[in-house]
């Protein structure tokens, strides 16, 4: 037989016989190596049930992928283009996606609904968007609010029809902008823009900007002693203050966290030691393969994470080290997998990506690799206990408003029943 491989996987030549297999018609195997390798993540959040959850992800050739299942076993998927996807930022009911690669304009920008359904290409902001790097170029800070890095500085759109009127701080844009995260309240949100290579391995730049206006500064968030600069970074979606990063620098690389943005930095030196497997890995290496064909070297941390839902919960993860869970705010670590490849410590390589979800009495967290597709987490909430204390307490107002019912100014019994539920949700129940 004739076979034929590439970064789409496996497949061989059903004609196995000459002439006929000098045009060969290929298949590929249902059980057969592949490298799902992929370029961008993000998820929205279905409430009250613990197998619903909406799922994206973009990958290197094959396109883009959606679930509504997330939570179960085996999701059902969902491939809505071909190619070259990258940068995701999902809401519940709409996701914007970037895709390459096209003449002329090269990326472009789309949104669709839910599942990736209906919708099409959209406005990209001046200067266009780059592709083929893992940290997002878009990112959302609210309903039908959106940043994204252009070729020409940082743009928001705030409509519900994608339009980048408004451009930030453009007398001290960053040079060579390549990520942007949102945190904050989505009427005054901080951006924190990274500008260099965006490749993790190189000693990039943070900035920061506060607020919607045009004519506001970004000011530059210092290295640690104000050496290096910053590999990978995560900032809180709800405190711009607490940011998580790598820490380049000539002596090596170290895990860093701030809680003031930036004016102080802490050293986190249990999470260096797992991130280099307690020195069976080199924290960098000067020979080891990057994107595509380059052999320049690497640094292990490729993924840092904050749990918007519980402020304790931090995520990292390693290049070959592993994934690694901090539940009191990088105290102690627990190691998630050490990628040694038995089934308790599997191989999840190059993690890039996290999502995370909390409900039903349950965390999960949703995991995107460079050549291992999607992973999850699942662990029981500890808060266990007061979700059973909440749901107690919802019940007993319900029964509280229902006895006042028939009297003038009162709720009526319906009203009772949508206050009860919306009680629930805070509790973060499920059915």
């Amino acid at each position: 037989p004739i076979l034929m491989s590439s970064d789409g996987g496996v497949y061989f030549n059903t004609r196995n016989t000459s002439p006929a297999c000098q045009t060969p018609a290929w298949e590929q195997p249902n059980v057969t190596p592949h490298g799902l390798w992929l370029f961008g993540m993000d998820g929205a959040n279905i409430p009250n049930d613990p197998m619903a959850e909406n799922l994206y992800f973009g990958a290197q050739d094959d396109g883009t992928f959606a679930t509504s299942n997330a939570g179960a076993s085996t999701p059902s998927w969902t491939n809505v283009d071909c190619c070259d996807s990258f940068d995701f930022a999902a809401n519940p009911g709409r996701v914007l996606y970037t895709m390459c690669c096209f003449n002329p304009g090269g990326n472009f920008l789309f949104s669709r609904g839910n599942g990736l359904s209906g919708g099409g290409q959209v406005n990209t902001p001046p200067g266009g968007l780059a592709g083929f790097r893992f940290p997002d170029v878009i990112d959302k800070f609210g309903s039908d609010r959106y940043v994204a890095v252009g070729g020409n500085g940082t743009f928001i759109s705030i409509t519900a029809a994608i339009n980048w009127a408004t451009q930030l701080g453009a007398a001290t844009s960053p040079v060579n902008a390549c990520s942007v995260q949102a945190s904050g309240p989505f009427n005054n949100p901080t951006f924190i823009v990274q500008a260099g290579t965006c490749s993790g391995s190189s000693q990039d730049r943070l900035f920061r900007y506060v607020g919607t206006t045009a004519n506001g500064n970004w000011q530059q968030i210092n290295p640690p002693g104000g050496v290096g600069g910053f590999g990978i970074f995560a900032v809180d979606q709800n405190n711009p203050n607490r940011i998580l990063a790598s820490h380049l620098r000539a002596a090596g690389p170290e895990m860093v966290i701030t809680t003031d943005g930036g004016t102080n930095w802490s050293t986190m030196p249990l999470l260096d030691a797992l991130m280099t497997g307690n020195g069976n890995f080199r924290y960098q290496n000067s020979r080891g393969p990057t994107n595509f064909t380059g052999f320049g070297g690497y640094v292990q941390p490729t993924l840092v994470a904050f749990d918007p839902n519980d402020a304790n919960t931090l995520l990292a993860g390693g290049s070959d080290s592993g994934i690694f869970l901090s539940r009191n705010n990088g105290t102690s670590w627990t190691t998630v997998t050490n990628n040694s490849g038995p089934p308790q410590n599997p191989v999840i390589p190059r993690p890039h990506f996290a999502y995370f979800d909390r409900e039903c009495g349950n965390f999960n967290i949703y995991i995107g690799t460079q050549g291992r597709g999607v992973w999850r987490i699942r662990y029981l909430d500890p808060d266990r206990d007061r979700l059973k204390e909440c749901l107690s307490n919802c019940a007993a107002i319900f029964d509280n408003c229902v006895s006042k019912g028939g009297r003038p100014g009162n709720p009526t019994e319906a009203q009772c029943e949508q206050f009860f539920l919306q009680c629930r949700h805070r509790c973060q129940a499920c059915p």
